[in-house]
């Protein structure tokens, strides 16, 4: 063998050689791989096993939105001008601590809170106390700083008056409403003993509802994926159901279409009235302990409900609650049959 066929084919032996090393494992041509953009300009990552495990949030979930509310957990007596009520300002104070409202009755209540209506200066010592002994009692059926996550946004505090009603013909209403400062407000009318006795268990858990479901709606439009939209609440009407509105005559008329959707024709005004109206009547349920059948909702108002205190929990941050609230306890006796 001449040295040139001896030189040609060492040299093909060793383009061969060099062709084996381009390869990567799977066979590819390694050098026609691109190279990433990042690989010459970030240093490799740590491996899996180095890196520190990423922390648990400790955050509450929803707590961004959510105001300082301590101040009414310490709150300071009020007193006003009536020597007889003193006593009893004390106890709203150490009731309003307790849960994180400002209770307001007789001459500590702002003039305003009378003018253009039936209210007038609740001053009964007797009314007044059995009034407040009933709304600690209603309170305390709400989980563990509930109240406080009703303080977000642009609010400050719940205020809660208590007054008396000048009609002897009527027994009274109720109204909650938000003030330029971030003052919510929830009004509740004691006329005599027995609309107390009789209402206030209806009355208080309907006006909170309202509050409720104004911090139901913050969070939904605050924050992506939350349970509660309007849309899904009128999706549990009938198809041909409309909430009335100001028009009563319609009103009244979806109500008797629809009887079994409503707690009473007061739902069938609009979607708020419509909520607030079936958690009062559960709420009374509760309290008052009437569960027989007659005092049941139908089926059609407990899926309404079922949905809404899911959104409850959907939209307040549920640690320390306990496993079954009052409301969910109801709910499961109304839809038990027991």
């Amino acid at each position: 063998m001449s040295v040139k066929r001896i030189v040609s084919l060492i040299a093909v032996l060793l383009l061969l050689f060099l062709l084996a090393a381009c390869k990567d494992p799977t066979g590819e041509n390694a050098g026609n791989s691109p190279v990433p953009t990042e690989a010459l300009t970030e240093k490799p990552s740590a491996a899996p096993e180095t890196q520190a495990p990423t922390p648990e949030p400790t955050a509450a979930p929803h707590s961004g939105s959510l105001n300082d509310n301590s101040a009414a957990h310490s709150q300071e007596v009020r007193y006003g001008g009536i020597d007889e009520l003193k006593e009893l300002c004390e106890l709203a104070a150490e009731i309003g601590s307790r849960y994180g409202i400002y209770i307001y009755f007789a001459d500590i209540s702002p003039y305003w809170v009378y003018v253009g209506g039936e209210n007038k200066v609740l001053d009964d010592p007797v009314l007044i106390r059995s009034a407040l002994e009933t709304v600690d009692r209603i309170l305390s059926a709400y989980p563990k700083g509930f109240f406080d996550q009703l303080v977000y946004g642009d609010l400050v505090c719940l205020d809660l008056y208590i007054v008396g009603f000048n009609s002897s013909g009527w027994s009274g209403y109720s109204t909650t409403y938000r003030l330029p400062d971030g003052r919510h407000n929830c009004v509740i009318v004691c006329a005599n003993a027995q609309h107390l006795i009789d209402g206030l268990t209806y009355v208080l858990p309907h006006e909170l509802t309202h509050v409720t479901d104004n911090r139901i709606a913050y969070v939904s439009e605050h924050e992506d994926g939350r349970l509660f939209s309007e849309v899904r609440w009128m999706a549990l009407n009938p198809e041909s159901f409309e909430y009335g509105g100001e028009n009563e005559e319609k009103t009244l008329e979806m109500y008797d279409r629809f009887p079994t959707y409503f707690s009473d024709s007061y739902g069938a005004e609009n979607p708020l009235e419509d909520r607030a109206t079936l958690f009062g009547s559960l709420m009374r349920s509760y309290f008052e302990d009437r569960h027989d059948a007659s005092d049941r909702l139908p089926d059609n108002c407990c899926e309404k409900l079922g949905f809404y205190l899911r959104c409850i929990r959907d939209a307040f941050d549920t640690t320390g609650w306990p496993e079954i609230t009052a409301w969910e306890q109801t709910l499961d006796i109304w839809q038990g049959g027991e």
